[in-house]
């Protein structure tokens, strides 16, 4: 990197403040993503004396070393804008083009050299002068760009297929407002029902590790695992639950797990990924009863009013800092007929195994993504 790039530099030091005039302040979270949306990024509280300093150019590439260490961005076409102090700058010179050394800076190759097995992982201090022995293979222009060419395409197809992702959520949150209205508002005049008549609701079991003996050790899901309609696996902990606990605690499936803080109503089904699994006590069990409500309609209808105030409609309060275990059960709730419900379940179903096909064929992408990358610095794609 030292070779075929300018003197690296560090970034301007002040504070962000998001109204304002003058240049842009481009920080370590404004790259993380690896790229810059500039109509996020803000501006700087106290003016550069030397703002042509650390003035971005077109191809400059920033690397962070703090906060998501080893990130990087290379710029394009910026706004006026200058860089923070927990960046370093390199321009490269007319041997490198910066789209190549973009993709090179997301490879294995690099994060190796960084000490690191993939972004992300905790670093030791990245600085200007191990960054600069960072080594980059450098095939002639005409190749580099062949190369960029090719990632491109691939890039492209990966991004589709992560903004299929989001188009699958879409389009479930659509079919539900098509089949039962704005349920905050209620527009189609469904019966109104506590929530408590509709499941049998609880909270779990709250963590003394006084009493944690590790006789009789189950996992249990904490607030963090419960994701907006999935169940985040990554981490399961465990503790004690005696013989009654494990009768009234034990997940059955398709029981509904509800956050009481945090993210208010964040919601998921737990599908019994776990053979044997509790809760805690941050987390509401809520079991429908069969002749009332499908636990489908209900994950859609809870995250709908976690994002659009529905927890607020029937409180006294503006806010809710906690739902609690009375502020749960006493929530009113549109209840459609249950055929109704039924029907939605089955074509959330139907949608969901196209979301395990799209997950595969993603994988399939993002592996072939990964090969291309290996492939293209090691000499193997373009020969």
């Amino acid at each position: 990197m030292g070779d075929i790039c300018d003197k690296p530099e560090y970034g301007y030091t002040t504070s962000a403040k998001q109204d304002g005039s003058g240049p842009l302040f481009v920080r370590t979270t404004d790259i993380s993503e690896g790229e810059i949306v500039w109509t996020s990024v803000p501006f700087c509280t106290e003016l550069p004396k030397d703002e042509e300093k650390y003035r971005l150019k077109d191809g400059d590439i920033l690397i962070a070393r703090a906060g998501s260490i080893g990130a990087s961005v290379v710029v394009t076409k910026p706004p006026r804008a200058v860089f923070a102090s927990y960046l370093i700058r390199f321009r490269p010179k007319k041997d490198l083009d910066p789209s190549y050394a973009k993709f090179y800076l997301k490879s294995m190759m690099y994060w190796v050299q960084l000490g690191s097995k993939s972004a992300g992982t905790t670093l030791p201090g990245v600085n200007a002068t191990n960054l600069s022995k960072v080594k980059i293979p450098l095939p002639p222009l005409s190749t580099q760009r062949k190369i960029v060419s090719i990632l491109e395409k691939a890039e492209r197809t990966k991004r589709s297929c992560a903004r299929a992702e989001g188009l699958i959520d879409e389009l479930l949150k659509s079919v539900f407002v098509e089949m039962f209205g704005n349920p905050v508002k209620n527009e189609k005049r469904w019966k109104i029902e506590k929530f408590e008549n509709v499941c049998e609701t609880r909270l779990g079991k709250m963590l003394d590790a006084k009493k944690q003996t590790g006789k009789n050790n189950r996992p249990y899901l904490r607030n963090t695992n419960i994701q907006w309609g999935r169940i985040n696996l990554d981490e399961v902990f465990e503790m004690d639950f005696d013989e009654l606990e494990r009768e009234t605690l034990r997940l059955k499936e398709r029981d509904l797990l509800i956050c009481e803080g945090g993210e208010i109503g964040r919601t998921a089904i737990w599908h019994c990924e776990i053979p044997e699994c509790y809760f805690q006590k941050a987390v509401h069990r809520a079991r429908p009863y069969a002749d009332k409500a499908i636990s489908e309609f209900l994950l859609y209808l809870m995250q709908f009013y976690a994002k659009n105030g529905g927890f607020q409609l029937y409180s006294s309060q503006s806010t809710i800092a906690h739902l609690t275990g009375e502020k749960l059960k006493s929530l009113k709730i549109p209840l459609p007929p249950l055929p109704l419900q039924q029907q939605f379940a089955r074509i959330v179903e139907k949608v969901e195994a196209m979301r395990e096909r799209h997950k595969k064929a993603k994988q399939e992408v993002d592996d072939l993504f990964d090969a291309l990358m290996q492939k293209a610095f090691t000499g193997e794609l373009i020969t």
